[in-house]
């Protein structure tokens, strides 16, 4: 019975969990009040209010549900990115690189994931209670950052950066560019290919800082692993 009790009590959370998910994309966060949850998930507001303190502990609870795709690289891993730190200029950038795709590839193929990224872009005011959620994505972009100076700074990559751009300004090009086209492609599905237009930033990117393909593999051979 008390397994049963349990069971009953996730469903109700998630059920509530999803009818926010619905409204707050819909007609936004602020415009959503608990009422309406409540009424979207079929149940009384005070059951709410058994598993939420308040609206902001519910939203951070929905945006919780999801891996963010640009801290993929740092899921399990204690916070490091190794394939980036460690071997030749060639592996430091490729893995990278496919680091960025796979976490492309979560954003284009979960409809969940495209939901959240919206809401917490374009249908949310960043209020006090709504801090928490603000220090969560600023951390997700810091961790996206960060993991993109790894692989700039890497000792056999910085010596490719041409005069006067310093691994720091590599990084956050990178990070502006595809942050960038992401948070356009949420706002206007459809509009373009995310995955060729993520391709060719990646590239102007890279060549824009000098890091060629063919820097890369003299890089490579004048260093063999």
């Amino acid at each position: 019975m008390a397994r049963r009790t349990k069971e009953e009590a996730l469903e109700t959370r998630n059920q509530i969990l999803d009818a926010a998910e619905r409204l707050f994309q819909q007609q936004g966060v602020s415009r959503t009040s608990l009422q309406a949850i409540a009424s979207e998930a079929g149940i009384t507001r005070g059951a709410i209010y058994w598993h939420f303190k308040d609206k902001a502990d519910l939203f951070n609870a929905m945006m919780e549900r999801i891996p963010w795709p640009i801290e993929q690289c740092y899921l399990g891993g204690g916070g490091v990115c190794p394939q980036l730190e460690e071997g030749s200029a060639g592996a430091a950038i490729g893995s990278l690189q496919q680091i960025l795709r796979d976490s492309l590839m979560v954003i284009i193929d979960d409809a969940q994931v495209r939901r959240l990224l919206e809401i917490a872009n374009y249908q949310i005011e960043y209020t006090e209670e709504m801090d928490a959620v603000r220090e969560r994505m600023l951390q997700a972009h810091q961790a996206f950052y960060d993991r993109n100076l790894m692989a700039f700074g890497h000792p056999r990559v910085r010596p490719l950066l041409r005069a006067g751009v310093s691994p720091e300004n590599a990084a956050k090009t990178m990070q502006h560019a595809l942050l960038g086209l992401i948070d356009l492609w949420v706002l206007t599905p459809g509009a373009f290919d995310l995955r060729e237009a993520v391709e060719a930033a990646m590239d102007i990117v890279l060549h824009g800082v000098g890091i060629t393909p063919a820097a890369l593999a003299a890089s490579d051979a004048a260093h063999p692993a």
